[in-house]
C-alpha cells in the first residue's frame, strides 16, 4: 500500500505574499461560500488589478483560487453614457431573455475564464463563445451582487470547480475578461494551488460506506483550504443507485476536532470512467471535484479518516479509526406509504444520538439535539423550534406504533442532508 501525505509550504505562502498587499483587498465576499476562519486564506486573495479598452473597465474585485476551483467577485463599469445604459439595461433583463441575447447585453454570465495559454490578441482552442471558456464539463455559477450595483457599474460573483481533465492537462494559470471587451483585455487570476494541498495516497481497499457495506480502492484524495479531489474505482457488479461515496471522508484535527462530512458538506461532481473488460465485469473509476462549506486550515489538519482507516498527516499510518459511529453519515429510506417524504423519528434520533420523547397523551413528539428543541403535534403540521412557530411541509404521523416525521425538521435542528428519491441521507455534523 502506498500511503504519501503532502502539506502546504513556506514557499507557497511566499509566493502569494509577492501578490501585493493582499489583505487590502476585499475578502468579505468569502463569507458568502465558506464557513471558519477566513484568516486562513486571507494572505492568498487577490484584487485591485484592472484594464480598459476605453468604453468599459474592468477591476478584480477580489479572488482566490484553490486545488480545484476558484471564487471571484469582478466588476464592469461604463466609461460612456452609452455603455452605461447598455450595461443597466442587459443586466436588468429578465434571466431567460439574457440567454437569447448573450452577445447584445451584459449579464453575469458574460464573465469568462481562459486558460494558461492566452496570447494577448487572441486565445487558444480553448476561447468559446459560451461561458465559462474553457475546455470541459466544469460546475460553475455567475450572479450579481445587486448591493453594489450602480448607475455606471454591475458586480458579478463566481465560483467554478475545475473539470478533471483540464487538471490533467495541467490547467494552472488562469485569466478572467468579459465578452465586451474581447480577450484583448483580460486579468491574470492566482497560480492554481498557490495555498498548498494535503494529499493521500492509500491505493488499496477501503470500507469508505459501512453502512452499505460499500468498498472502493482508493486511489486519491488531495485538498486545499477551500475544495478537494477524490479518486476511486470498484467494480461494475458492485454498482447501484447508493453507492454514493461522494465527500465521505472525516478531517481530524490537532486539537481533537472532526469536521465530517456534515461539517464540510462537500459539492460533488463525478466523471466515471470504465476500463475495457467486457460489460458487467468493468471496473469503474470515479473522479469527485468539490468546495468545502468551510475553511480548512491545513496546518492544523493531524489525520485523514477514509471509511474505517485513519491517515496521519505525519505518514506513521494507517491505523485503525476511532471514531463516534453516530459521526457517519447514514441513510433512511422513506417507507412506501408515505407522500410526504416521511422518515421515522425514533430510529432518526438514534442514530443521530438525539432525545426523542413521545408523549402520547399530548399527542406530541419532543426532539432535542446539540441545543435545539423541536416540538411536532402528530396528526398535523404543526412545529415548535426553540420556541417559534416554523413550517415542516408534511405532516407528523403514527403508523404501526411508530412516529413518521417530515424530513425538513432536520434543516431546523441544523443537521445536514439531502432528500434523494427514495431516501433521506444525513450527514451529521462534529463540529457544536
Amino acid at each position: 500500500m502506498k500511503h504519501r501525505i503532502r502539506a502546504a509550504g513556506v514557499a507557497a505562502l511566499a509566493a502569494a505574499l509577492l501578490m501585493g498587499t493582499a489583505l487590502a483587498v476585499n475578502s468579505g465576499f468569502l463569507e458568502r461560500y465558506f464557513k471558519g476562519d477566513l484568516s486562513v486564506v486571507e494572505p492568498y486573495i487577490q484584487g485591485g488589478e484592472s484594464v480598459s479598452d476605453g468604453k468599459f473597465r474592468l477591476t478584480l474585485d477580489s479572488a482566490v483560487v484553490d486545488q480545484y476551483g476558484l471564487v471571484a467577485q469582478v466588476t464592469l463599469e461604463a466609461l460612456t453614457d452609452e455603455g452605461a445604459a447598455w450595461l443597466i439595461e442587459g443586466a436588468d433583463m429578465p434571466f431567460q431573455e439574457q440567454r437569447t441575447r448573450p452577445q447584445s447585453t451584459f449579464n453575469p454570465r458574460n464573465v469568462w475564464l481562459a486558460s494558461a495559454d492566452y496570447a494577448g490578441e487572441q486565445l487558444s482552442w480553448r476561447y468559446y463563445n459560451a461561458s465559462p471558456k474553457l475546455e470541459g464539463e466544469h460546475s460553475y455559477s455567475y450572479w450579481e451582487d445587486i448591493s453594489l450595483r450602480t448607475d455606471r457599474s454591475v458586480t458579478t460573483q463566481l465560483r467554478v470547480e475545475f473539470d478533471p481533465n483540464e487538471m490533467e492537462e495541467g490547467l494552472d494559470t488562469l485569466w478572467i475578461g468579459v465578452d465586451c471587451m474581447g480577450p484583448k483585455y483580460a486579468i491574470r487570476l492566482p497560480e492554481v494551488g498557490s495555498m498548498g494541498a494535503v494529499t493521500v495516497e492509500p491505493e488499496c481497499k477501503i470500507l469508505l460506506n459501512p453502512e452499505w457495506d460499500r468498498s472502493a480502492t482508493v486511489h486519491l484524495l488531495e485538498f486545499g483550504p477551500l475544495s478537494y479531489k477524490l479518486v476511486y474505482s470498484y467494480g461494475e457488479w458492485e454498482e447501484s443507485w447508493d453507492t454514493f461515496l461522494q465527500g465521505e471522508f472525516f478531517l481530524k484535527l490537532k486539537d481533537g476536532t472532526i469536521y465530517t462530512p456534515g461539517d464540510l458538506k462537500a459539492g460533488w461532481g463525478t466523471r466515471p470512467e470504465y476500463d475495457d473488460a467486457p460489460e458487467g465485469q468493468r471496473t469503474i473509476t470515479e473522479t469527485t471535484i468539490g468546495f468545502f462549506d468551510r475553511v480548512v486550515d491545513l496546518d492544523q489538519v493531524e489525520s485523514v479518516i477514509l471509511g474505517d482507516l485513519e491517515y496521519p498527516v505525519d505518514s506513521s499510518g494507517p491505523v485503525p479509526a476511532e471514531l463516534d459511529e453516530s459521526l457517519r453519515p447514514f441513510v433512511l429510506y422513506y417507507p412506501g406509504w408515505s407522500a410526504d417524504d416521511q422518515v421515522p423519528a425514533a430510529e432518526l434520533c438514534s442514530r443521530l444520538g438525539a432525545g426523542c420523547h413521545w408523549d402520547r397523551e399530548a399527542g406530541t413528539v419532543t426532539i432535542t439535539y446539540r441545543g435545539h428543541t423541536a416540538v411536532l403535534t402528530v396528526g398535523t403540521e404543526e412545529l415548535v423550534v426553540d420556541g417559534a412557530e416554523e413550517m415542516t411541509f408534511g405532516p407528523t404521523v403514527e403508523r404501526d406504533g411508530q412516529v413518521y416525521l417530515n424530513w425538513k425538521v432536520c434543516d431546523y435542528l441544523e443537521i445536514p442532508c439531502q432528500s434523494m428519491t427514495y431516501a433521506l441521507r444525513i450527514m451529521p455534523p462534529g463540529l457544536k
